[in-house]
């Protein structure tokens, strides 16, 4: 099975996306900050007269959020219905790979688990492949635990 990817980093980590789950990739330079929001929502941004929510994916994964840069690199991905943009600290490259996803080993932690649902290779490396579903899921568990 071929399939084009975006290659980008995260905390350092190099990750994979779906090209067909991407929408575009962009830079935003202003943000509105959410009051009493989760630590990851890093604010709201317009574009083309649509609202983003900016999740910070690197605070998913280290617990600590990126510092305040003039733009900001996002990726911008649809789920549930609205569109989201997620912050990477860069976009490497597009490219098709002939691999199928293979699942996560126990072996990665569980804060990428909840930003990755397999892994791929490229060029002979593992690389996280990010699906927005599992992130969205991840997102719901990790707002059910808090509430619990």
């Amino acid at each position: 099975m071929s399939m084009t990817i975006l290659l980008a980093s995260i905390a350092g980590q190099r990750v994979a996306i779906d090209a067909q789950q991407v929408k575009s990739v962009i830079r935003i330079n202003h943000l509105a900050r959410v009051p009493a929001s989760q630590p990851w929502i890093r604010g709201l941004a317009a574009l083309r007269s649509r609202v983003l929510t900016v999740i910070d994916s690197a605070c998913l994964v280290t617990g600590d959020i990126t510092p305040d840069q003039p733009f900001l690199t996002c990726v911008v991905l649809q789920w549930s219905g609205s569109d989201h943009a997620m912050m990477v600290d860069s976009v490497s490259d597009v490219c098709t790979i002939a691999a199928s996803p293979i699942a996560l080993s126990a072996a990665i932690s569980p804060a990428w688990q909840t930003l990755a649902g397999a892994t791929i290779s490229v060029d002979g490396a593992p690389v996280l492949l990010i699906d927005p579903h599992h992130l969205l899921n991840g997102l719901i568990a990790i707002e059910a635990a808090r509430a619990a």
